[in-house]
């Protein structure tokens, strides 16, 4: 089968010596891959499209080219290049235009911190100033058809959730059956204050309990829509297990999770959770996070607050307990940023 014709200007840079960027040798850069487009177009078949595949460095464009070359057609010409403002697009759509070739438009779209990572990760010759990158971010204009395009799509690039995390005095790790006997200790140490909040309280766990529960949570977490629980372990010795933090993702809202959490009662009032899940959610920016509570856990509602979620809704008498009753439900947020 034969796949799509890709055109990068990148390419046009590079040498012998690996790619090699001066502003003289990237105005040539386009000059040629717009004239590589001309030629392709001047001899295209019936029902040959155009694919723009634009974005901000680092961002994946390239990744996502090379993932679905083979879906494309053989009948498409691929233009991968950043492209990020109406303006940047004109010329190509134009030439298209003049071979009444239709172009499709798709955005691979990713919040700066993702690009900047990936940019730092490249080779020497191929990254991309820091300063010039984010410039090209700031610019960003999503396509639109009534610039031309005959449909347009964006793909959300994220990062990968992480499997373990540091924090001064923690370490947050994803479920293994190996913290059973940890777990065990941490959740019978604590009924007293989980069956004030968390209905899947109980008096008693067993260390089979806890297998169990291990097992199932660590398929959740691969699981595209799983709960990603991560387990919140002491640096100190010996190690205790001092909490868990859940991120359930939410079908309503692409990106998005509902947060949760509970701690140790014997590692409480050191302000262990806030530092694990300010932590956790530095690291999720470019995703919003929802989190609720009983209008009774003043404690919840105050790590809420300082971990950046702010209050958006009060469900009246929303939630019923054994121990407060019939109690409202204060729903966060914390939005991607």
């Amino acid at each position: 089968m034969d796949l799509p014709l890709v055109i990068n200007p990148d390419d046009y840079l590079e040498t012998e010596f690996g790619r090699e960027f001066t502003p003289e040798r990237n105005r040539q850069a386009w000059q040629l891959a717009y004239a590589r487009l001309r030629h392709e177009l001047s001899q295209a078949a019936k029902g040959t499209h155009v694919y723009v595949v634009m974005g901000v460095q680092g961002a994946g464009k390239s990744r996502w080219v090379a993932e679905n070359l083979e879906r494309l057609g053989h009948g498409a010409i691929v233009f991968d290049a950043a492209l990020p403002a109406r303006r940047h697009r004109e010329e190509l759509l134009s030439i298209a235009r003049e071979y009444a070739v239709p172009v499709i438009g798709i955005l691979v779209s990713a919040p700066l911190e993702l690009a900047l990572s990936r940019n730092a990760q490249r080779n020497a010759d191929k990254k991309v100033p820091e300063d010039a990158l984010k410039s090209v971010f700031s610019m960003l204009e999503p396509p639109s058809e009534d610039e031309g395009f005959v449909w347009v799509q964006t793909i959300e690039q994220q990062a990968p959730l992480p499997t373990t995390l540091q924090t001064d005095r923690m370490t947050l790790v994803a479920p293994d059956v190996a913290l059973a006997e940890k777990l065990a200790d941490a959740l019978n140490a604590s009924y007293a204050l989980h069956r004030r909040f968390l209905v899947w309280s109980k008096p008693h766990w067993t260390r089979e309990d806890t297998q169990e529960s291990l097992q199932r949570a660590a398929k959740d977490f691969d699981a595209p829509v799983g709960e990603k629980r991560y387990f919140l372990l002491s640096r100190d010795e010996p190690q205790a297990l001092v909490g868990c933090i859940g991120l359930l993702p939410l079908a309503d809202e692409i990106h998005s999770y509902e947060v949760g959490y509970w701690g140790n009662q014997a590692h409480a009032g050191h302000g262990l959770m806030r530092e694990a899940l300010t932590a956790l959610v530095s690291q999720l920016s470019g995703h919003t996070l929802r989190l609720t509570t009983s209008s009774a856990n003043i404690s919840s509602q105050r790590l809420a607050e300082a971990t950046g979620f702010e209050w958006v809704e009060t469900l009246q008498g929303a939630r019923r307990c054994e121990y407060f009753g019939v109690r409202d439900t204060l729903v966060y947020r914390r939005t991607a940023r």
